[in-house]
């Protein structure tokens, strides 16, 4: 039986590798739109990125928890992967999107671009938040 403390650290940890693992979900996202994937090439990705996915999960798991899995272990997976397509996810890929256009403007276009993308992934968890509980 683990003390609370125990508890409260693998549910943190929990969360960050759901964050984790939306970030790399991001990551296999923007892969597929770069090489302009298929049916096939779509499953291939889906499925490495669910092996990826699955391996990492299961030796943080093994690490934090010597393997024990409990409901509040896979609540804070669940948790940390909503966070990050809630609060990141959206500006992220919002970003991606805007440094793969680049290659048709000039280079001061480039940069005011790439800084105001940064920008936009650095406040946007911190709008949405603003926005749920004050509905600006």
């Amino acid at each position: 039986m683990r003390v609370t403390a125990d508890q409260g650290y693998v549910f943190l940890t929990m969360i960050c590798t759901g964050i984790v693992l939306g970030v790399l979900f991001d990551v296999f996202r923007g892969i597929r739109a770069l090489v302009g994937a298929g049916r096939w090439v779509t499953l291939i990705m889906d499925l490495l990125y669910w092996l990826v996915a699955a391996v990492f999960a299961w030796l943080v798991l093994l690490e934090v928890t010597l393997g024990e899995l409990r409901f509040f272990s896979i609540a804070g997976i669940a948790l940390g992967m909503v966070w990050y397509f809630a609060l990141f996810s959206p500006a992220v890929v919002g970003a991606a999107q805007r440094l793969r256009g680049l290659r048709k403007h000039g280079k001061r276009d480039k940069q005011s671009m790439i800084l105001r993308g940064l920008w936009r992934v650095v406040t946007h968890p911190f709008e949405r938040i603003r926005d749920h509980f004050w509905g600006w």
